[in-house]
């Protein structure tokens, strides 16, 4: 999601606790307010954001941007819309020669999201054929192309692997200019040999564009060119934002400390040239290396707890609860941080999914558990080593899929009968034998190493459900 800087316009504007003009009122933010403003996926007409200690939606056309990385001006004089329709509603008027500061230019063919600059205009929707548009002059960066598997890269048409058009090739080791195409920076636009396409994050290496000390709060270029060498280490993997976020100084922290660093999450003189270094460590685990190496449901996979101090006090808030961290409710995301940690065979943090639930509102909003039932389903449209296998209350249908080679998040409550955890919690289960059913547990609040027979699973009131999930090789 986009972040940006903005303020209030037209009055004051009502904050909801979801996107609707009918939903519940949290606070009532007064006219001329500063605030910071989140782009919502699905979501044309409204804006995230937080005031008061309270964590809610506003309606875009009440919230003029004041900050953005590129603008233009109007052409012809329109109606600005809501939502990127000719029948939307109106957001505001917009005069022939005025200039708009540019927000979105992907999500709608055709429509760019623009924020007015003047007046009580806010943010809206506008045709592209009403605004005056141009290539951009100035690259935000550069980068190497970077062939890992060949002599050259591809240059694609649009900004999807899967799915685009290659329009050529370009040489490894040629230096291209980058322009930002979204806020993952997962994709940018290039132009090689006169022809504008775009190239993938994992093809690039991205120039520093200096060497200054960079810790939580940095930005830039720097930024990416660092969680890009952590992810090919294997100490990162989700959102290339040129954001230093707290997801970073873990994988940072971790660096540090497999290469014998001072481990302070900052990139100083010696993190810096360690990890531009030929030597430099990338991430193992042994649990990780042995379950894979066996696959046989005797053998643990990676164990994380989520309230280890690297990310206990993480945040972790929910749109009621500003306050919650990973330790206080993180069970959930801790469990998949182990099934993914495995299967990827590199660190996947508590506190990386987090930021990833957050990011895609898989958050449960209520409160009431942690996530969302469609994180589990959707989690394998993110993360490519993950096949998701359905859910099951079937304790026969969990033993199958163990027993070829999967892995299981199930969901128990606390119960006398069940003695891996005191509260209500996800559990990660790798192996069913004549010793009983292993599993991995997020929390530290019992043993879980005495294992229950399977006939005490079988059936059990306290065991609800179980999510199946199976490792995609190649």
């Amino acid at each position: 999601m986009a972040t940006f800087s903005a303020k209030v316009v037209g009055g004051g504007l009502n904050m909801r606790a979801s996107c609707s003009t009918t939903a519940t009122r949290l606070v009532q933010i007064p006219n001329n307010t500063a605030i910071t403003v989140e782009t919502v996926s699905g979501q044309n007409a409204w804006f995230k954001t937080s005031y008061s200690n309270k964590t809610g939606y506003v309606m875009a056309k009440f919230v003029q941007v004041t900050s953005s990385s590129e603008s233009c001006t109007v052409k012809t004089a329109h109606t600005v819309r809501q939502t990127p329709s000719t029948s939307g509603s109106s957001s505001f008027s917009a005069t022939a020669g005025q200039t708009v500061r540019i927000l979105d230019k992907t999500t709608a063919s055709g429509w760019y999201r623009i924020s007015g600059t003047t007046g009580t205009q806010g943010t809206g929707w506008s045709q592209t054929t009403n605004l005056n548009l141009s290539a951009p002059s100035t690259p935000d960066g550069s980068a190497y192309a970077q062939a890992e598997y060949g002599s050259t890269i591809n240059l694609y048409q649009t900004p999807d692997v899967n799915t685009a058009t290659i329009l050529g090739t370009i040489p490894n080791n040629t230096l291209l200019s980058l322009w930002h195409y979204n806020e993952d920076n997962i994709y940018f636009q290039t132009v090689y040999n006169n022809t504008s396409g775009y190239v993938c994050i994992y093809d690039l290496n991205i120039v520093e564009p200096n060497t200054n000390t960079l810790q939580q709060g940095s930005t830039g270029f720097g930024v990416i060119r660092y969680k890009k060498i952590l992810f090919d280490l294997g100490y990162h993997t989700y959102n290339f934002s040129e954001t230093y976020n707290g997801t970073m100084v873990i994988a940072v922290r971790l660096f540090q400390s497999k290469n014998g660093l001072s481990v302070d999450g900052v990139i100083g003189p010696s993190t810096r040239a360690q990890l531009n270094s030929s030597s430099a460590v990338a991430w193992s685990d042994s649990a990780v290396t042995n379950w894979q190496n066996t696959m046989n449901g005797t053998t643990a996979p990676k164990q994380w707890y989520m309230n280890d101090p690297q990310w206990g006090s993480f945040p972790w808030p929910h749109t009621t609860g500003a306050s919650e961290t990973i330790g206080d409710s993180g069970n959930s995301i801790t469990a998949m941080a182990m099934v993914l940690t495995t299967f990827h065979g590199r660190a996947i943090t508590p506190a990386e999914m987090a930021d990833f639930t957050i990011d895609k509102e898989y958050r449960d909003s209520s409160g009431t558990q942690g996530v969302k039932d469609t994180f589990y389903s959707q989690i394998s449209n993110h993360y490519y080593a993950i096949n998701y296998d359905g859910v099951t209350t079937s304790m026969s249908t969990v033993q199958s899929h163990i027993a070829n080679g999967g892995l299981a998040i199930a969901t128990v409550t606390a119960d006398a009968n069940q003695t891996y955890t005191a509260g209500a919690t996800q559990l990660v289960i790798y192996g069913i034998d004549s010793n009983g059913v292993h599993v991995l547990s997020p929390n530290q609040n019992k043993d879980p190493n005495y294992c229950l027979p399977f006939s005490a699973w079988n059936g059990a009131s306290w065991f609800k459900k179980a999510y199946l999930y199976s490792i995609v090789w190649g």
